[in-house]
């Protein structure tokens, strides 16, 4: 192999190693993985590690609210973000979502500010049924905000009731 072929083929493979990385970090989730250490649960409501059979995903949590609340965003669980955004960031929440008990379970995620006023980039309805169903929620952050000052959640006010959810990601397409 000559020197001018030798280059161009250091070339492309640079070019494919620099593409690489930047898919690389484009997917690279602005959340922890899942688990009841980086999850915390507020009012009526406990996170705890599963491991079910069948599920899509991994890691897998079980989110349990064991009563209604006067509101369904007075009880929850959540998650701080690992970076911060940026306002008129493109975000897309995906998860596999899973009822427990009883049959079908309601409850909502949503992105929002962590202090008052929590003012929300989205906060979609959800029903989970004895099933696994994948969610993917595409959406814009309302505001920039730093990794400490925004997080997302599943209020889980609604009703007594547990659901599963699997291999959640928050990424970014900026």
């Amino acid at each position: 192999m000559n020197s001018s072929n030798k280059r161009t083929l250091i070339s492309a493979i640079s070019g494919i190693l620099t593409a690489g990385a930047v898919i690389a970090s484009t997917a690279a989730s602005l959340v922890p993985p899942i688990t009841s250490h980086s999850f915390y649960g507020w009012g009526a409501t406990k996170v705890t590690d599963a491991s079910p059979a069948g599920a899509p995903a991994k890691p897998v949590i079980t989110i349990t609210s064991s009563a209604a609340a006067a509101k369904p965003w007075d009880q929850g669980a959540g998650a701080g973000l690992l970076a911060p955004v940026t306002a008129g960031e493109k975000l897309t929440a995906t998860f596999y979502i899973k009822a427990v008990s009883p049959g079908s379970v309601q409850t909502d995620f949503s992105f929002e500010k962590a202090t008052a006023p929590y003012k929300s980039s989205v906060r979609q309805a959800i029903t989970a049924g004895k099933s696994w169903t994948k969610q993917t929620i595409p959406f814009t952050s309302a505001i920039a905000l730093p990794a400490k000052d925004v997080h997302i959640l599943f209020h889980t006010g609604y009703a007594k009731g547990s659901f599963e959810v699997a291999g959640l990601t928050l990424t970014s397409g900026k």
